[in-house]
């Protein structure tokens, strides 16, 4: 398990997301760089970019295995044009526990399974499950990641207030 901070509590607004989406199953999550990759090698024609950070929005994680759906990308404006080759999310505005990810991509899971096996449990707080079109939490690169590679990275999970 990954030794967890205690996290910090934010409200967030909406957040409209646009990038890559692709669907993997449990073993196939090795292919996410991959992804980012491509994803990379495309910005150019993500037009609306609002700031330098970039998303990973997970979506089916909590049900259970079977099929996971990922979403790398750029935070755009709401009405910004999305080039056919992208998709768009929005995520509704909600209050968050954000932890400091301690590590590189590739060990994010350990990150994420010690966020709801050891802190979830104890910390009497539930997460927020909206509709099959909300995401289960997301992944904050920051714009010096982006870059450099050596910026942080946040797990985002929206819990109650």
């Amino acid at each position: 398990m990954a030794d967890l901070a205690q996290p910090r509590f934010v409200d967030r607004g909406a957040l409209t997301v646009a990038g890559f989406f692709r669907d993997y199953k449990p073993d196939g999550l090795g292919q996410i760089p991959l992804q980012w990759n491509a994803m990379q090698q495309q910005l150019q024609l993500i037009s609306g970019r609002v700031g330098g950070d970039a998303f990973g929005v997970w979506y089916g994680v909590l049900n259970g295995g079977g099929t996971f759906h990922y979403l790398s990308g750029v935070a755009v404006g709401e009405y910004a044009p999305v080039h056919p080759q992208f998709s768009r999310a929005t995520i509704a505005a909600q209050h968050y526990a954000v932890f400091e990810h301690r590590g590189g991509p590739q060990e994010i899971r350990k990150t994420t399974d010690a966020i709801l096996s050891q802190w979830l449990p104890k910390s009497g707080r539930t997460l927020v499950r909206g509709d099959d079109n909300s995401p289960d939490f997301f992944e904050r690169y920051s714009e010096e990641f982006n870059r450099t590679g050596s910026g942080s990275i946040e797990i985002w999970a929206p819990i109650q207030k």
